[in-house]
């Protein structure tokens, strides 16, 4: 259940190549008033002054940009998806009611060393039948501490650490609220793909789809083109506005160099459904795909074609695709407003 704040609700997306903020108002809005986004290349591994310097003031320039406040307002940061790691464990014996210790003792029996000098959380999903399981999300202290010490300096107050199928669960609820009973959303960025599989109260599978990286197209575009791969990147992004003869020769090269990781793409997902399906039960009759790539009709057209169904896109009162709408941001904003599922 939402709860709903007096004060602004911001959510604060660090990804790869940008920063992105979303405000929700205080009133019962969903969708966010205001955006901003400022470019970044960010450092796998947070470390130092100058880390936090550079994220720092991108979010700032970020928030001028959209005359976002941030000073005294509540925040949630999504972690980079490269910072979290997610896994699932049989749980025959636990339950919604069972104390936070006891599950644990659970979780650390089986993952102990690998949570050494983590945070993390967990929730019970049950895939079918009499199974249980337990999906737990961790990161590194560390990491969690530099989005403190970021929230510290910018002076927000810090509700909320963010992980990626929480993320995604409220950005399909918020997308297709009519879905009650869920569906999968794709999510396809520059350097990674990701598939999860959302339930009727919360995300029950999430997977990072290994070999899809769209990088790969952005080198092929940038030696055919003979430009810098920084201008291939504005050139996608301005792909939108291309018409006529213009439009119909750059989709046929988007095509022609993106052709091998489409088909890489539409394979691994095809077969996590059929895993799900065996596993959940789950037929995933809707898709909503987002990140940046799918902001590309041609490639959005051939995944669809390929999996011979329907993409939905985050639109709704004014929820729009990336990189139009910062729509994790969007959805990380809410998680103010959540008890449950923070780090």
């Amino acid at each position: 259940m939402i709860r709903w704040g007096r004060t602004s609700q911001i959510g604060i997306d660090l990804g790869s190549h940008s920063v992105k903020l979303a405000e929700l108002a205080p009133a019962r809005e969903e969708v966010a008033a205001r955006t901003g986004a400022a470019p970044i290349e960010l450092d796998p591994e947070p470390s130092g002054e100058v880390w936090l310097d550079l994220v720092e003031g991108a979010i700032r320039i970020a928030a001028e940009q959209a005359d976002i406040r941030l000073k005294g307002h509540r925040a949630a940061f999504l972690l980079p998806a490269r910072w979290t790691e997610i896994r699932s464990l049989p749980a025959p014996n636990l339950q919604p009611d069972t104390p936070p210790d006891e599950v644990a003792r659970y979780v650390e029996q089986d993952l102990g060393s690998d949570l050494a000098g983590c945070v993390w959380d967990y929730w019970l999903v049950e895939p079918g039948g009499d199974r249980t399981e337990l999906l737990i999300v961790f990161t590194r202290s560390g990491y969690a501490d530099r989005i403190a010490q970021l929230a510290a300096r910018l002076g927000c107050e810090l509700v909320a650490i963010d992980a990626l199928p929480w993320t995604h669960y409220r950005l399909f609820r918020l997308a297709l609220p009519q879905q009650a009973e869920g569906g999968i959303i794709l999510e396809w960025g520059l350097t990674h793909a990701w598939f999860t599989l959302v339930g009727a109260d919360a995300p029950l599978y999430c997977r990072k789809l290994p070999r899809i990286s769209f990088t790969e197209v952005v080198e092929r575009l940038a030696h055919a083109l003979g430009l810098h791969r920084d201008a291939v990147l504005v050139a996608l992004r301005q792909e939108a506005e291309r018409t006529g003869q213009e439009a119909k020769l750059w989709n046929e090269l988007l095509e022609e160099t993106s052709q091998a990781v489409v088909h890489r793409f539409a394979d691994e997902v095809q077969r996590t459904c059929a895993y799900v399906r065996s596993r959940f039960g789950h037929q995933g009759n809707v898709i909503l795909a987002s990140g940046g790539v799918f902001a590309l009709e041609p490639v959005r057209q051939e995944v669809a074609n390929l999996l011979e169904q329907r993409l939905e896109q985050p639109a709704r009162d004014g929820l729009r695709q990336w990189p139009q709408f910062p729509v994790f941001a969007n959805s990380c904003a809410l998680a103010t407003s959540e008890v449950a599922h923070a780090l």
